[in-house]
């Protein structure tokens, strides 16, 4: 009876192991494309309706599918590129942290953030969000933005 319950923990552990990795390897994602790595800048356009500002956005897309920047005045760090879930579709999420506010005189911050983001021709399109709670105004809530004229930087 312990044979086989060493026998059925160590195929379990097998198993979830090797799920993990493959998971690990279809979710975190290398750019497709070279032209998807180096440095792309612009704004971002919030949408909640106490903020009516621009602010500027840039994102370092690095060969191994990590990811930094800055957007406001927060730096996004431990960033990682997700593949589409579905191969046919363009658009890939980027998972990140950021530190410090995003607008340091609103007092205006949030941990993590989520982008979807695609390319067309030499532009990034997409959105910027920044996790908040749903209710709360501005000192709590999702900040979400659209990107604009984001471009790749000449390296």
């Amino acid at each position: 009876m312990i044979r086989r319950a060493q026998v059925l923990a160590i195929a379990m552990a097998a198993f979830t192991l090797g799920g993990c990795v493959l998971f690990k390897d279809y979710v975190i994602s290398r750019p497709s494309t070279t032209g998807m790595v180096g440095e792309w800048q612009g704004k971002v356009r919030p949408f909640p309706e106490w903020y009516p500002h621009e602010l500027d956005f840039s994102l370092q897309i690095h060969p191994d599918g990590t990811i930094d920047g800055r957007v406001g005045d927060a730096e996004i760090t431990n960033g990682i590129l997700v593949a589409p879930w579905n191969r046919s579709e363009l658009t890939y999420q980027v998972q990140a942290d950021l530190e410090g506010p995003l607008v340091a005189a609103e007092g205006i911050r949030r941990k993590t953030c989520v982008m979807f983001i695609s390319f067309e021709a030499a532009e990034m399109v997409g959105q910027f969000r920044a996790i908040g709670t749903e209710f709360g105004g501005k000192k709590s809530m999702d900040w979400n933005c659209d990107l604009v004229d984001v471009v790749k930087q000449a390296p």
